[in-house]
């Protein structure tokens, strides 16, 4: 038994000493599993943030909108870091500079 193993205290330490002793290469399938262990918590915490806003956006306009409006909202809302530096301002202004109130997004 290889001493640097032995009295590792979790499954992150683990993960460290297999791939700082190289022995990923020979145990990897192991190394695949730690991996999938070890990004599964942060993964689904996403998904049940997007579900959140997906069961606030649809209770709050329920039948009152398209699939394509519901996807443009729910964008602003998985990018609220995105859409926090964007000004206030600057869209009320792009807003109220265009002609038509409908407006083709690039695809």
């Amino acid at each position: 038994m290889d001493d640097k193993f032995s009295k590792l205290k979790g499954i992150s330490n683990l993960f460290k000493t297999l791939v700082r002793t190289k022995k990923y290469k020979t145990f990897r399938f192991v190394y695949k599993l730690f991996t999938l262990a070890l990004t599964l918590p942060m993964a689904t915490a996403t998904v049940e943030r997007v579900l959140l806003g997906l069961n606030y956006v649809k209770n709050e306009k329920r039948n009152k909108m398209a699939n394509s409006w519901l996807n443009d909202c729910l964008v602003t809302y998985v990018e609220k870091k995105l859409f926090s530096t964007v000004d206030d301002m600057d869209i009320i202004k792009r807003f109220q500079a265009m002609s038509k109130r409908k407006m083709q997004f690039p695809s």
